[in-house]
């Protein structure tokens, strides 16, 4: 017999951070109506064949911007391996039931990238503060990599 799945999330009020990233630049994504804010040395938000050789690990992108007031809004973060070694996601913490998130592809080899889908509840999310994701790995429990997501409104007056 198949045990039903039960998904569940918790609504917080307040979550998120307030941290200021300096040396960031801007794409438009080209899959919803939201603005992708990327980490100045790694140029290439949305591509999947990524092959990092630098010896770390990151994110596709660190900020992203919704710029509608659509009822939903839903973007591909990769986890780019650098490193010489196997990664693993442990789990992703959303900071609010708004935010669900999906693990595509929890492995990443090295040179290659794992996936998480992440599915936005943009009418039920704050304008003026910040959420955020963060993604878990096995080799590093205790510091995530973190997905900073932002209203429009908010960005600018941060």
């Amino acid at each position: 017999m198949l045990a039903p799945l039960l998904l569940t999330s918790v609504l917080l009020t307040g979550c998120g951070s307030s941290s200021k990233q300096d040396d960031v630049s801007t794409t438009d994504s080209a899959e919803t109506n939201a603005t992708i804010v990327v980490e100045t040395r790694s140029r290439d938000s949305s591509s999947v064949e990524t092959r990092p050789s630098d010896g770390h690990l990151s994110l596709s992108h660190t900020t992203y911007i919704v710029e509608g007031g659509g009822e939903s809004d839903a973007l591909r973060l990769y986890l780019r391996n650098g490193t010489d070694s196997l990664e693993i996601i442990d789990h992703v913490d959303p900071s609010c039931g708004c935010i669900l998130t999906t693990v595509q592809k929890t492995m990443a080899r090295p040179g290659d990238s794992a996936m998480i889908y992440i599915a936005l509840l943009t009418e039920q999310m704050s304008r003026t503060q910040p959420y955020t994701v963060d993604v878990y790995l096995v080799s590093r429990p205790r510091d995530p990599l973190r997905l900073t997501i932002w209203h429009r409104e908010a960005y600018d007056k941060r």
